[in-house]
């Protein structure tokens, strides 16, 4: 997927932290456009933990 990134997901091994990096360009934008990726950022996170938690139990079992 080609595009600009805006925002840069990093997720801690250690202690499960979440933290969302903004660039320059992100700050720039639109607030609605701004909350539109905020929200579709958010929802990865809640499937990528989601993911990481089923994987986890896999590997338990």
């Amino acid at each position: 997927m080609e595009g600009i990134d805006f925002l840069k997901v990093v997720i801690s091994e250690l202690t499960g932290e979440v933290k969302v990096i903004a660039d320059k360009n992100f700050i720039k934008m639109d607030k609605r456009k701004r909350a539109d990726y905020l929200e579709v950022t958010r929802d990865l996170i809640i499937q990528l933990w989601i993911k990481a938690e089923e994987v986890a139990e896999d590997e338990e079992n």
